[in-house]
């Protein structure tokens, strides 16, 4: 059984049209502080002055924040962003489930970066004196509105203009490709997002959004939850054509025939079974894009 492996980091939007753009951003000389704004979590943020130094405990801000050149205002920031700055000046200050205090206070930020993971820590953050706001999006607009207001805040605005419209550029092109796939035709796909229990991704997610984009059928778009449990029987019903899945060990027992009850899926009787990046899919930022672009490729060229 052949497999594909879905390459570094990311899977990306459908958009906005390129005119609406210029909405989002204003030039920096337009932006004046104090800014407010309600965040990822509809909480009041307010930011006093144009920020020069910021705690990132969000890895797709801290690489939406590198995108737009701006990774010089980045303090400190959560281990698993470190893993992709790759900045030895940049302070570690623990991971998104277990921030180290101390270290954040001292590092004396003008804004703090929390995602959903680390949403709990927020009330403690903001009773240490610290501006915390949580941008997280979930769906492909949002993305664009977080870059746009990561750009303004960060004093990098036309950067962001022009990474929106790049960005919006290529996600146009595979929404071109895929509109010309009949609906009977886009092939149904299953992402694992766990094994045991089995779990997927239902339509509230980047992945229905990026499958869907890219001409593909999520199996799993119906489930009332973000993250459904999914029965075996459900599975052999809907039959998925492709199978997604972010653990090397859950694709070595799909391609080794240790999980006999998936050997008649035409995923894994037609070799259609990727690895992709875990990190793509819960770290949105510009380099969801590349994913997007590869997933596409693989939808559109399905055995007949």
């Amino acid at each position: 059984m052949s497999c594909r492996v879905l390459g570094p980091l990311a899977l990306l939007y459908a958009a906005l049209s390129v005119s609406n753009a210029t909405v989002l951003f204003a030039s920096q000389e337009e932006v004046s502080f104090p800014v407010e704004f309600e965040d990822s979590q509809s909480r009041p943020v307010r930011i006093e002055r144009p920020p020069d130094r910021i705690v990132s405990l969000n890895p797709g801000n801290s690489e939406i924040l590198m995108s737009l050149q701006a990774r010089k205002l980045i303090a400190g920031a959560d281990r698993y962003s470190l893993e992709t700055l790759g900045e030895s000046e940049i302070d570690n200050v623990g991971t998104l489930l277990a921030p180290q205090f101390e270290r954040i206070v001292a590092l004396k930020p003008d804004l703090v970066l929390i995602t959903e993971l680390s949403a709990n820590h927020r009330d403690k953050l903001e009773n240490l004196g610290l501006t915390v706001a949580m941008l997280d999006p979930y769906r492909l607009d949002p993305l664009y509105e977080t870059i746009g207001r990561l750009a303004r805040i960060a004093g990098r605005a036309q950067r962001g203009r022009e990474l929106v419209a790049q960005l919006r550029r290529r996600v146009d092109r595979v929404s071109r490709a895929s509109a010309r796939i009949a609906p009977s035709d886009r092939p149904r796909v299953f992402v694992e997002i766990w094994p045991d229990p089995l779990r997927s991704a239902g339509s509230a997610t980047f992945f229905h959004e990026l499958i869907e984009t890219a001409g593909g059928r999520n199996i799993a778009s119906d489930a009332v939850s973000q993250w459904p449990l999914f029965s075996l029987e459900k599975l052999v019903e809907r039959d998925p054509q492709v199978i997604l899945t972010p653990s090397p060990e859950s694709l070595e027992q799909m391609r080794s025939g240790h999980r006999p009850r998936w050997n008649g899926l035409s995923a894994l009787r037609n070799g259609q079974v990727y690895l992709v990046d875990r990190n793509s899919f819960s770290r949105p930022g510009p380099r969801l894009i590349d994913e997007l672009e590869r997933l596409s490729k693989i939808l559109q060229e399905q055995p007949e």
